[in-house]
């Protein structure tokens, strides 16, 4: 029975990973994310029902638009494949299975499910135009507001006091950045990127706590030390991974991958 929980959870992961795909198209274009039928994102074209199943589609398409055919689905595959994997290790990791399963514990997976969306989209906002939109942003607010309001549930049912203060400097922190990204909009700024990113470790912390945020900050700048030296010796200047402008490179995707590993590899841990 185990076997059938972690089938519906891994098909409830790819279709998530179906909606980061969407989301992370969609957002920057400033179009509804959950309203109107999939497109391809070269040619437009209405997908058919076999396009649109997550992760069949892209061997029954041969990862090709059916119109265009032009390669559209290898990255589609590996966010819905690894984010459905991702989705049954957090389910085994909080021990649910069909006898343990409450739905204290489906809430929990859920809003943890949410989050994870959260760190995809950031990846994908980085990765595709090197920022983090303000839509994403909201998004993980509200993420963090239903985290806060689960551990207030969950301290009141197990007794346990919960630390208010801690979540209230979080919350003050996340206004004054909005407020400041606010002001920089008006000021025609572009400097949305370093305080979105700050915004992100914010609602890490939240969700995480300050060691794995700490532990995740200390990982990306490994990578990104890493990374600087390799472009230092590879002076190939026309490879797009290569490039030597700082501004360019993708921290927000480096501490997103650093902070789900480390949030999944914790879990295991403690089991």
């Amino acid at each position: 029975m185990n076997i059938i929980l972690y089938i519906i959870i891994f098909a409830v992961g790819a279709l998530l990973g179906t909606l980061i795909y969407e989301a992370a198209y969609r957002v920057p274009l400033k179009r509804k994310i959950l309203k109107g039928k999939m497109k391809c994102h070269r040619c437009g074209h209405v997908m058919e029902t076999k396009e649109c199943i997550p992760i069949v589609s892209y061997f029954l398409t041969k990862g090709k638009c059916l119109h265009c055919h032009k390669g559209v689905g290898f990255q589609k595959l590996i966010i819905e494949l690894s984010m459905a994997i991702v989705m049954v290790i957090a389910t085994m990791a909080m021990n649910i299975t069909t006898q343990t399963i409450t739905v204290a514990r489906v809430i929990e997976l859920l809003v943890w499910a949410l989050y994870f969306v959260f760190l995809y989209v950031v990846c994908l906002n980085d990765v595709e135009n090197h920022k983090i939109e303000n839509k994403t942003i909201s998004y993980g607010i509200i993420v963090a507001v239903i985290e806060i309001v689960a551990q207030y549930i969950s301290c009141l049912q197990d007794n346990v006091e919960f630390n208010i203060n801690r979540i209230i400097i979080y919350l003050i922190i996340i206004a004054i950045l909005l407020l400041i990204n606010i002001m920089q909009m008006k000021k025609n700024r572009k400097r949305e990127y370093p305080i979105n990113l700050l915004i992100t470790c914010a609602i890490m912390c939240i969700f995480t706590y300050e060691i794995s945020v700490i532990l995740s900050i200390i990982s990306t700048l490994l990578i990104v030390f890493a990374i600087s030296i390799i472009r230092s010796i590879c002076k190939k200047k026309k490879q797009k991974y290569m490039q030597s402008d700082p501004e360019n490179m993708t921290i927000a995707m480096y501490l997103a991958i650093s902070n789900m590993i480390i949030v999944l590899t914790s879990m295991i841990i403690a089991i």
